[in-house]
């Protein structure tokens, strides 16, 4: 599926969460994987609390971080594909 402006982007209830000082891990139940995400990701999964739409995480990002909306729009479609292919996310 692509990511449009208005995929609500949602975490999988089967997701579980931690945190690690200021970054979060994640294990996926489905792959018995864990993964750390690091500061930006970190904010990036908190940010998806409630389910967001594309463009307005990507307007948060802008917001929060100095870099260009290209790259970061670019940066974030990276990261929730891979998201989606774990089954970290779901998309609708």
């Amino acid at each position: 599926m692509p990511i449009l402006p208005h995929t609500l982007i949602t975490k999988s209830p089967t997701a579980v969460e931690t945190n690690v000082g200021p970054e979060i891990i994640l294990m996926s139940v489905e792959n018995g994987e864990c993964y750390g995400l690091g500061q930006p990701g970190s904010d990036i999964w908190r940010l998806m609390t409630p389910p967001i739409t594309f463009a307005n995480l990507t307007a948060r990002l802008c917001a929060d971080y100095d870099a260009t909306p290209n790259t970061i729009q670019s940066d974030l479609l990276e990261l929730l594909e891979d998201f989606h292919r774990r089954n970290l996310i779901t998309l609708t």
